[in-house]
């Protein structure tokens, strides 16, 4: 009987043979077969696995009965593959990290897999398997349940004003697809004081992306989304590209976005300072600001360097590190490379960490294309003799390939 399953039965059914086969497959789709093989196949195996490994955890880890699970699943997954859900998807992405759906029918297919899950549930014996393993397995289910991965589908484009028709600084492109945005109801992620836009649409999945650069009189744009959803980017696209062509006589051409992490720079220099850290490791690191294990000549050094860079009028955005004993900024500068804000083709990195003993101060000057408004040897050779003049004895200093 269903309300005679054992607490230790129940949660062992996650390390039973068709729980973990399911999970391997729901991960294994999500991360490497969408992306490499999107179909229509690699779509639907994501929701019968997803759901039999749903109903599985739930069973394992709480005190429902597997068929009210198996009922609350259905009645779920239903809402979620409609259009009814929308409103919850909007209101959720104003205020959280966006989320996404695509309303197809056909997915519900997948629901014939709950009376075999909750058979399963009922049916199977516990595995002679250490408790340990667990923790783990509960882990991996989470996050296979909560964060899937799919594989995105991009249409870039350019759009260029003829030099002749527009003038210096001119953004009427981008007026333009500020009005069509507002008209449409989509949200701009962006501060539209800047030259950068990001356009939720009303399909969560699918953005707008779009950067203008004053210097070279472009705007680039790209449509971004799920796989499945090439439909509605391509409409998104030609909706766009309509409203830019009633602005006038626009040339619009395909155009290879230069990805600044992985192509080969055209020229690269990079220096490493190392000091001697009084006191232990650092306990806490912020802008300017290190508490114990601090090195203060690497400090003020930063501190130089990131004021120097901000007097030349560049702004920067604090790095993605995620740990307290480092502190990291990112200056995007010279002409925009493609449609995202921080597409632009140099690159420059001042980085601050304190570990035990010894700090570090990395600073380099990265830049993807040779002619640019920008000129990068320039601006390294001015940052290396402002660290010349300054550096005291007790750095060691040196540059790196």
């Amino acid at each position: 009987m269903e309300g005679a399953m054992s607490k230790d039965r129940k949660i062992h059914i996650l390390l039973s043979p068709w729980f973990l086969i399911s999970l391997f497959i729901l991960l294994l789709n999500d991360y490497v077969l969408k992306a490499g093989f999107p179909s229509w196949i690699t779509g639907k195996l994501s929701d019968f696995s997803g759901i039999f490994v749903l109903i599985l955890f739930l069973v394992g880890t709480t005190s429902v009965s597997p068929k009210l699970i198996g009922w609350i699943t259905a009645i779920g997954f239903t809402l979620w593959k409609s259009s009814y859900s929308s409103p919850v998807i909007d209101l959720w992405n104003t205020y959280f990290p966006n989320i996404s759906r695509v309303v197809d029918y056909t997915d519900l297919l997948a629901l014939s897999v709950i009376p075999m899950a909750i058979s399963y549930a009922k049916s199977s014996t516990p595995v002679s398997i250490k408790k340990i393993l667990l923790l783990p397995v509960i882990l991996v289910s989470a996050f296979a349940i909560m964060g899937t991965s799919r594989a995105m589908y991009n249409t870039p484009i350019e759009v260029i004003k003829p030099a002749i028709e527009i003038k210096q600084n001119d953004i009427s492109l981008l007026k333009k697809l500020d009005d069509f945005a507002e008209e449409k109801g989509w949200q701009n992620k962006h501060d539209p004081s800047k030259t950068s836009r990001r356009y939720v649409t009303k399909s969560a999945s699918v953005s707008v992306y779009a950067n203008y650069d004053n210097d070279t009189q472009k705007l680039y744009l790209r449509v971004s989304g799920l796989q499945e959803e090439t439909d509605v980017i391509n409409k998104i696209r030609g909706e766009v590209l309509s409203q830019l062509e009633s602005e006038g006589n626009i040339e619009i051409m395909e155009a290879p976005v230069i990805d600044t992490w992985t192509e080969d720079p055209y020229f690269k220099w990079h220096v490493r300072m190392h000091g001697y850290s009084a006191g232990g490791p650092v306990t806490k690191l912020s802008d300017f600001v290190m508490e114990t294990g601090e090195n203060v000549a690497l400090n003020n050094l930063y501190q130089v360097i990131a004021t120097s860079l901000e007097d030349r009028g560049y702004n920067y955005r604090v790095c993605r590190s995620g740990v307290d004993q480092y502190t990291c900024r990112e200056y995007l500068i010279g002409s925009v490379l493609g449609p995202y804000e921080y597409s632009k083709s140099t690159r420059v990195l001042l980085s601050l960490s304190g570990r035990w003993l010894k700090s570090t101060l990395n600073l380099s000057v990265v830049q993807y294309v040779q002619e640019d408004s920008i000129p990068a040897e320039k601006l390294a050779a001015e940052l290396n003799q402002e660290l010349m003049d300054i550096l005291p004895e007790e750095i060691e200093f040196e540059t790196l390939d």
